[in-house]
């Protein structure tokens, strides 16, 4: 989807989507749904069950609101990123338009072969409405799938469905945000080629601090509880 094709907004659940080259390579306070002045942030994520799948992730903003590293510790070690990204490290290509919004991005394997593009479509005010994604096979003409997502009036992402390459519905998602912008409730529904569907809901609930940004989110899934997301923010 929006945050993971872009490899953007590494800070969970943010409200609106991203699509502007700036956001792209440096994410900013307003993308990650941060509010204040925030200058770092440092996430704990603990499961239910099985402590080796815990992690800590530390996310480092400027004193202008954009991002300038990300360290997540867990188990295989530490890995650091830093901010703005590269264009030539990156194993995607994009495209803007003259207001430096994003028009397509392709994302490439490790042997430089293209897997998928996303197409970005806007109002006639530049606000996003839609993207549609392609997925490609080991020979990169022909499209194996084809995935539509929808966006509301705040550029929040509202619905997702995908496609098989003839055009029948595989799956189908639908998100809900609370009043802070932040995700509460993704539904997704997978399709058979038989006619059968199954259901997974997901939910997440939050604590907030003072500044309205969540302190903690607890994850459940169809119910049950998988994991809990602990956050300690450092204001300017």
């Amino acid at each position: 989807m929006w945050c993971v094709l872009l490899a953007c907004c590494m800070i969970p659940f943010a409200a609106v989507a991203q699509h502007s080259e700036q956001s792209l390579l440096q994410p900013s306070w307003s993308d990650c749904n941060l509010k204040g002045k925030v200058k770092q942030v440092t996430e704990l994520q603990r499961y239910s069950s099985g402590n080796d799948m815990n992690r800590e992730t530390v996310y480092t903003f400027n004193s202008k609101g954009m991002m300038q590293s990300q360290v997540v510790r867990g188990f295989g070690g530490e890995r650091v990123t830093n901010y703005p990204l590269k264009s030539r490290d990156l194993n995607f290509r994009y495209t803007t338009d003259w207001g430096g919004d994003l028009v397509e991005v392709r994302h490439f394997n490790m042997r430089g072969q293209l897997v998928s593009s996303v197409h970005y479509i806007y109002a006639a005010d530049a606000r996003l409405l839609q993207t549609v994604a392609y997925g490609y096979g080991s020979d990169t003409a022909i499209v194996t799938t084809r995935t539509v997502s929808k966006y509301n009036k705040k550029e929040r992402l509202t619905k997702v469905e995908q496609y098989s390459a003839d055009e029948l519905l595989l799956m189908k998602e639908q998100y809900k945000y609370d009043k802070h912008g932040n995700l509460t409730r993704r539904t997704q529904t997978f399709y058979s080629e038989e006619g059968t569907k199954t259901t997974t809901v997901e939910r997440r609930s939050y604590v907030y601090d003072k500044q309205k940004n969540w302190t903690s989110c607890t994850y459940y899934n169809n119910g049950r509880h998988y994991y809990t997301l602990e956050r300690t923010l450092v204001y300017y």
